[in-house]
């Protein structure tokens, strides 16, 4: 499970810059970075206009229960639940981050530590993601998004048994628009990333 990563706003870093700075425009106002919470507004790469945008979406789809959000989304599962199946099908999506956290107990230790999974060769890692158009309480309209998850492969194994669903800078356009590409996606194992303790 996803429950919070991180943008960071680095000079040399200019892709991750120029989505911040669109989702931005986009907004009227500066978008969030650093560290990102479920309900925060952030930058998610979208087909608009026949190209991939950066949009700003709010993380989250609302809860059924009318209590909360629903932040994740299972891979295995995504076609069969009513929630996530028109969003899959017609809305996919991707978000740009510099890396996702995931938290483990330790034996004895009331805390449990915290680490950052990144792509070892990549500033970017981009997370596979759905979304749709909801209203927000305060009446402004803004697309939710959730993160897919699938089964933990690799480092990130060792802390969790759930993990993002990845995906490849060069595939980001054909994941947003081809279905057999969904699908091929959705079944693949996740890379193995690089862990750090953060």
């Amino acid at each position: 499970m996803c429950g919070r990563y991180n943008i960071e706003d680095e000079e040399a870093n200019t892709v991750m810059r120029q989505i911040i700075d669109e989702a931005s425009a986009r907004l009227g106002a500066p978008i969030k970075t650093g560290e990102i919470f479920p309900t925060n507004i952030a930058p998610v790469l979208a087909l608009d206009g026949g190209g991939l945008a950066a949009l700003p979406m709010v993380w989250g789809f609302p809860h059924f229960s009318g209590k909360g959000v629903i932040i994740n989304g299972k891979a295995e599962t995504l076609l069969d639940k009513p929630m996530f199946r028109a969003s899959a099908l017609a809305r996919r999506c991707a978000i740009p981050t510099t890396g996702f956290y995931e938290w483990k107990s330790m034996p004895g230790q009331r805390k449990k530590d915290k680490y950052i999974f990144r792509a070892p060769e990549s500033p970017i890692l981009y997370l596979a993601g759905v979304f749709n158009t909801c209203n927000r309480t305060d009446g402004v309209t803004l697309p939710r998004y959730v993160i897919l998850t699938t089964e933990a492969a690799g480092a990130v194994a060792q802390v969790h048994n759930r993990m993002p669903v990845v995906l490849r800078e060069e595939e980001l356009r054909a994941w947003a628009s081809d279905n057999d590409v969904m699908a091929r996606v959705l079944a693949r194992k996740g890379p193995d990333l690089v862990a750090r303790r953060g």
